[in-house]
């Protein structure tokens, strides 16, 4: 996308920028917060190690995202 591209864009609300700012952050280009396969399979395994459940885990964050994404307004 060039300049000439975002030219429409100027001076137009975004409402959900604080949103996403607040979930994305300022990180995408920093690498923090960023991990490789092996930190994952190192997280699952210590959740596992816990007693705690994968499945449960999982379902929380899909009810998470599928509450987000509920509240777009698309």
């Amino acid at each position: 996308m060039g300049k000439e591209d975002a030219e429409g864009w100027r001076d137009k609300p975004f409402p959900l920028y604080e949103r996403l700012a607040n979930i994305f952050g300022a990180n995408y280009g920093t690498g923090k917060g960023a991990e490789t396969p092996a930190d994952v399979v190192d997280e699952l395994d210590q959740i596992e190690a816990n007693g705690q459940s994968l499945r449960g885990t999982f379902s929380e964050a899909v009810n998470e995202a599928e509450v987000f994404l509920g509240e777009l307004p698309w």
